[in-house]
């Protein structure tokens, strides 16, 4: 305000002077033109703009700021968010007609770039265990790369079967072993692990490396270690230790970065074995569902051992498995199925009799909810005396009772020690408890159908009056030098079959099929029903090539057939196994391997001819 007022008397001033100069004399005349000048300075100094606002604003005049009216908005309706300017900090105006392009943005060095151990920004797992695997080895992976450590590992300590059980790790090192336990003894990992301090070890000796390093199979050069142990619900179970081949290379403040490593694992292990534990109860539905279709198509004790032994191998880490039945009328145990992992790895004889009284296996029939057992020392057995099975690891069995008695009993074994436990029984518990309920009514089955010589469905010859002729026949073999064929004859896809059509349709074909079987049979022949969906037959005197072709006569005349639902027609096929009989094979034998015939039979489709 007082500019304005200092202005206007400037102005007067400079008004008076300039009259007074046309006026007065001269002398007069000459102040009043050096007060206007002085005036029309003062003037022009106070309000002329600065050269830096003239570059600013140019030749434009200045406005006065106008405030722009608050807009009106309806009732209900929301008030649109304000838009977001940043703020200028200069105070200048930004000119977008004259701005230039960004610059390319700079790329880091190659020592800074990302870990190589970071995982996908969307990884995909269906496996729990793959996920944490995955996600523990970059965990590690950062971790080495920060220690600048040769080698970070994640060991398992499992003090009740003594072992280590090496997990993942990050390693420079050719020479790491590649084992999957050790044993748990007096070495760095085994001392941290036990008593479940941290330790560190500065300097190494050349000769001491290998004792305090065990996870090297030769002299490495490293020089320092470090151990710190992992918790989980208060007890030490896992020790993750790095090494250098820099002697001192890693101190106290090491322990608290490893430690906030384990804590991270540890978070990752929680959640893993929640997710293990729902794949597992869910993949066990599954195999319990499958298992309960199998038998209702294979309702007999062999095909119950069969459900039993598929359930096992889709649930179980496994090497070996037999499911043995017994056979109380008889006072023994049999072999009903046995299954290896690898055909080279021979286990007990489908058929064969079990001296349970000396057996290890005795003790797991007293054990009414199972257990493990170590495999049998060097004057021990399994099965019979004199065995040779390659196997130093243990056994999970688990005895098949029923309200009255024992029915048989269930044997999985591994080739290593330390592979079972409660978690393993447990999933074995809930499929004996299928199978004995199962197997219980196949027994009385068997029992009742025994005194039966003609299967009322098909009018063919039971399967027990079929093993007496066979027992008789094979007499007739061991005395004459005589030779025959073992036929087994099965449906193909009977499962899908008495899905889609009911178990009327099954009856029909097998009625179809019997009539089949009955026509191909000569009088001195041997041909019934062997149970479920399958037939049998005995060709006397009969050869390999013989029989194959009488075989394939057989399966050509059963694809011809048809069946019919509502009208609708549909086909169906068989798979037939033959065995060679000559002297001095016993029947049992025999029907083993025609089993496992017709069983690679199926596998590799069906609808085929396969005589051995």
């Amino acid at each position: 305000m007082k500019s304005y007022v200092v202005a206007a008397l400037l102005g007067l001033f400079a008004s008076i002077a300039a009259f007074i100069y046309f006026d007065e004399s001269l002398v007069i005349r000459i102040i009043s033109g050096v007060i206007f000048l002085v005036s029309a300075v003062v003037i022009y100094l106070r309000y002329a703009p600065s050269e830096d606002e003239q570059h600013t604003s140019g030749d434009k005049p200045m406005a006065d700021p106008v405030k722009k009216p608050e807009p009106t908005y309806e009732t209900g309706k929301s008030r649109p968010e304000p838009r977001q300017e940043a703020p200028d900090s200069t105070g200048f105006e930004l000119d977008e007609e004259n701005l230039e392009p960004a610059s390319e943005p700079q790329v880091a060095p190659e020592h800074e770039t990302p870990s190589d151990y970071a995982p996908d920004e969307n990884p995909d797992f269906d496996d729990p265990k793959e996920e944490f695997d995955a996600l523990t080895h970059s965990v590690l992976g950062v971790l080495k790369e920060q220690l600048m450590a040769h080698t970070v590992g994640l060991y398992w300590i499992n003090q009740e079967r003594g072992q280590i059980i090496i997990g993942e790790f990050v390693t420079e090192s050719s020479n790491y072993t590649t084992a999957r336990r050790l044993a748990l003894g007096t070495d760095f990992i085994s001392n941290v692990g036990v008593s479940g301090e941290p330790a560190m070890i500065a300097q190494l000796t050349v000769a001491s490396e290998l004792d305090v390093a065990p996870y090297y199979v030769s002299r490495e050069g490293i020089q320092s270690i470090i151990g710190v142990p992992m918790f989980y619900q208060g007890e030490p179970i896992a020790v993750i230790s790095a090494d250098s081949k820099a002697p001192d290379a890693f101190g106290s403040e090491t322990v608290g970065t490893i430690t906030r490593v384990s804590k991270v694992i540890g978070s990752l292990l929680k959640s893993y074995n929640q997710k293990f534990d729902l794949k597992t109860d869910a993949n066990l539905l599954h195999v319990l569902d499958g298992m309960e279709s199998y038998i209702e198509s294979h309702m007999d004790t062999y095909g119950i051992a069969s459900a039993i032994t598929r359930a096992v191998m889709d649930s179980l880490d496994w090497d070996y498995i037999a499911v043995l039945l017994n056979q109380r009328a008889k006072r023994i145990w049999t072999a009903v199925k046995s299954q290896t992992k690898s055909a080279s790895l021979p286990y007990v004889n489908e058929g064969s009799i079990v001296n349970m009284e000396r057996s290890i296996l005795g003790k797991g029939v007293e054990a009414y909810n199972g257990g493990v057992l170590p495999a049998p020392k060097s004057r021990e057995y399994r099965f019979a005396e004199g065995e040779t099975i390659e196997s130093r690891g243990e056994l999970l069995v688990l005895p098949l009772y029923s309200q009255r008695e024992v029915l048989g009993m269930i044997v999985v074994e591994y080739r290593e020690k330390g592979q079972y436990g409660e978690r393993d029984l447990g999933i074995l518990r809930r499929i004996g408890t299928l199978a004995s309920r199962h197997l219980e009514v196949a027994v009385l089955s068997e029992l009742t159908s025994k005194y039966l010589l003609i299967d009322e469905d098909t009018q063919m010859p039971s399967r027990t009056y079929v093993l007496q002729r066979l027992d008789e026949e094979f007499e007739r073999i061991a005395s004459l030098d005589g030779r025959g064929v073992f036929f087994q004859v099965a449906l193909d896809n009977g499962d899908d079959i008495r899905e889609k059509h009911g178990e009327v349709a099954i009856e029909t074909i097998m009625t179809k099929v019997a009539g089949a079987v009955r026509a191909l049979a000569r009088p001195f022949d041997i041909a019934g029903r062997f149970g479920g969906t399958s037939f049998c037959m005995f060709l006397v005197e009969s050869n390999a090539e013989e029989a194959f072709l009488r075989g394939e006569k057989l399966r050509k005349q059963i694809t011809a057939q048809t069946a019919d639902d509502e009208g609708l027609s549909y086909a169906y096929t068989v798979s037939i196994a033959g065995c060679v009989v000559t002297p001095g094979m016993k029947r049992e034998e025999v029907q083993r391997i025609a089993r496992q015939v017709l069983d690679k039979a199926v596998e590799d489709g069906g609808n085929c001819v396969k005589v051995v």
